[in-house]
Parts: C-alpha cells; structure tokens; sequence
C-alpha cells in the first residue's frame, strides 16, 4: 500500500471517526432541547401556579376585608345598641321611682 492510500484510508477513518462524535453530540442535543423544553413547560406551569395561589390571596384578602368591614358595623351596633339598654334600664328606673309605693 502506498503512502497516499495510507494518508487516504487515516483520512477516511477520521472523517468517519468525526461523523460518530457529531452523529453523538447532535443526539445529545436533542436530548438536552428536550430537557429544556421539559423545563420551560414547568416553568410556566409553576408561573401559572404562583397565578392562581395569588389571585386566591387576592380574593382572600378582599374577603377579609369585608369581614372586618361586617365587624366593624356589627361592632358599632353593639355599642348602640348597650346606649340604648342603658337609656331603658335609666327609663325603667325612673318610672319605677315614680311609681306609688304599695305599703
């Protein structure tokens, strides 16, 4: 075998050898896309969560809200409405007082 068959069968062995190790990594590739793909679809999956779980606080915080509005008014009620039994037990007294003494 001559020199030039020799240089030529190394050079077809390597550019075999090169398609191998590109045919591996363009495997590997695809391999690590779809790992990223996997991830961003979780990504958003979890952006979507973080979505949903504040829009709940969102709508928790606005119940919230309105139950310490319905407690201050319920609050405020209760304060009348001891004025007001005050005043009557007042009224009640006083018309005790005025009233004959059955001896």
């Amino acid at each position: 075998m001559s020199r030039c068959e020799e240089d030529l069968e190394a050079i077809g062995s390597t550019a075999l050898s090169i398609r191998d190790t590109v045919e591996r990594h363009t495997g590997q590739l695809f391999k690590i896309r779809g790992e990223i793909n996997a991830l961003g679809e979780m990504v958003t999956d979890t952006r979507g969560e973080i979505l949903e779980v504040k829009l709940v606080q969102s709508q928790q915080s606005r119940t919230l809200d309105e139950h310490s509005s319905v407690l201050a008014e319920h609050s405020k009620a209760l304060t009348e409405l001891r004025g007001g039994m005050a005043e009557l037990r007042g009224g009640m007294a006083e018309i005790l007082r005025r009233l004959p003494a059955n001896d």
